[in-house]
Formats: structure tokens, C-alpha cells, sequence
């Protein structure tokens, strides 16, 4: 089996940071949703409980993106984990555009010598359509 082309790998760099663009933007959302809910459950010891049970009845911590959660976090805890999520966005937005960059060269290249495999060259192109859509949902 021939090794991956620089083709492919630039793909797959643009696809997986696609990915983890998108947990991060869902890590955001369900941080902000435990957030709410612990602001309405008003320090009500009961509520607090019930939604520390309703995730990982047996125990505090839940895993989430590959890391031990602590869900007895209190809503400071909670705003400060959400603060430091937000400031990693901006770094991933980096990184896929340049990713991306690199894969526009190498599919100029690809095209211009006419070297790719004509499904390579189409999963490319729809890897950076996807990285375009992610680039422009992403807020600076």
C-alpha cells in the first residue's frame, strides 16, 4: 500500500480540525446549559442534587471529550470551564484556516498535474467546503 499522498493528509488535517471545531461550539453549548440550569435551580439543595444524578447517577464525574467532568462543579467553577473553552476557539479558527490554506495549495498543485485520484480530489474539495462553512460560524 503506497503511503497517504500530501493531498490526503492536508484533508485529513482540515477534516479533523473541522471536528474538533465542532465539539468545542457543542462543549459551549452544554456547559451554558448546565450553567442555566444550575442559576434556576436558585441554590435549592434538592435541584442541585437531581441534576448532578441526572447525568452519572454513581458517580460525580462524567466523561466528556476524553476528560474526567466534575459535576459537582459550582456555577463559578462551571462559568470559569466555559470561559477557558471560549478561549480555545479562536486558536482552532487559526489553525483550520491555515490547514485549509495548506489544502487549497496542494489541490492547486493536484489539479495543475493532474497527480490525484479523481476521488481524492472531490473528497478534498468537499473537506474544505466543509472547513469553509466552519470558519464563517465560527464568532471571532
Amino acid at each position: 500500500m503506497p503511503p497517504p499522498s500530501k493531498l490526503s493528509i492536508a484533508t485529513s488535517a482540515v477534516q479533523r480540525l473541522v471536528k474538533e471545531e465542532a465539539s468545542y461550539h457543542k462543549e459551549v453549548e452544554q456547559q451554558e446549559s448546565r450553567i442555566l440550569r444550575l442559576e434556576q435551580s436558585g441554590g435549592d439543595e434538592n435541584a442541585e442534587y437531581e441534576l448532578k444524578q441526572e447525568v452519572c447517577p454513581a458517580h460525580p464525574f462524567r466523561i466528556e471529550m476524553g476528560l474526567y467532568v466534575n459535576l459537582e462543579m459550582s456555577c463559578t467553577e462551571q462559568r470559569t470551564a466555559l470561559e477557558e473553552t471560549l478561549k480555545v476557539i479562536p486558536s482552532v479558527k487559526k489553525r483550520l484556516v491555515n490547514a485549509m490554506s495548506n489544502l487549497e495549495d496542494h489541490l492547486t498543485e493536484a489539479r495543475d498535474n493532474d497527480s490525484a485520484d479523481p476521488e481524492e480530489l472531490r473528497k478534498a474539495e468537499e473537506v474544505m467546503r466543509q472547513g469553509k462553512d466552519a470558519v464563517t460560524d465560527i464568532p471571532s
